[in-house]
């Protein structure tokens, strides 16, 4: 997914994290994600700058509780509790789901792979991120303007940035968001 990223900053350092590399999938859960990004983010000089989109938008929540990062990137993430709201009875399962018969289908050139159905539940369960440790930049598209949109940044106090012609998967394949997050750091970006 981030495959044009890796060179869209060419003053930083950046890493793409495997949220799912070396975990069994059927028992990952958004712990288990958001520690990885964590761990990543430790070993990075410093000033870390963390980013994520959709469950990973929500990964990235969760670990700038522990990393403190100078700065965050939501595109379009997964709402924490306080903008979905708490639903207790979603229960928590093991095992994994296919993403393009849950959701629809990838892009050309996109391979799904397999979701923890655990991670999932624990999403549509409702986790709670009250607070950022830092300043944040919230990207919405035409699919999700409001809740991983202008609610997203309302509660955060982040800064918004809309892109109403675009849709959910061009947040991390087309430039004009990248353009945004280096404007965002105060960097210059390439296409």
């Amino acid at each position: 997914m981030y495959d044009g990223w890796l060179f869209a900053f060419p003053t930083l350092t950046v890493e793409a994290v495997d949220l799912q590399e070396g975990l069994p999938v059927e028992q990952a859960s958004m712990s288990d994600y958001a520690g990885r990004v964590a761990a990543q983010a430790c070993r990075m000089p410093g000033p870390v700058a963390l980013c994520g989109w959709s469950m990973g938008g929500l990964v990235v929540l969760q670990a700038a509780q522990e990393v403190e990062p100078h700065s965050l990137v939501l595109l379009e993430g997964s709402a924490p509790a306080e903008v979905q709201g708490y639903s207790p009875d979603v229960q928590l399962v093991g095992g994994a789901f296919d993403p393009e018969a849950e959701y629809g289908n990838f892009p050309t050139g996109i391979a799904a792979r397999r979701e923890s159905l655990l991670a999932r539940a624990e999403r549509k369960r409702g986790i709670s991120v009250p607070s950022l440790p830092c300043p944040s930049l919230v990207i919405a598209s035409a699919d999700f303007p409001d809740e991983r949109g202008r609610a997203l940044a309302d509660l955060y106090g982040s800064e918004l940035v809309e892109f109403p012609q675009l849709r959910h998967f061009d947040l991390v394949l087309d430039c004009a968001p990248r353009r945004a997050v280096a404007d965002f750091l105060g960097i210059r970006a390439t296409p």
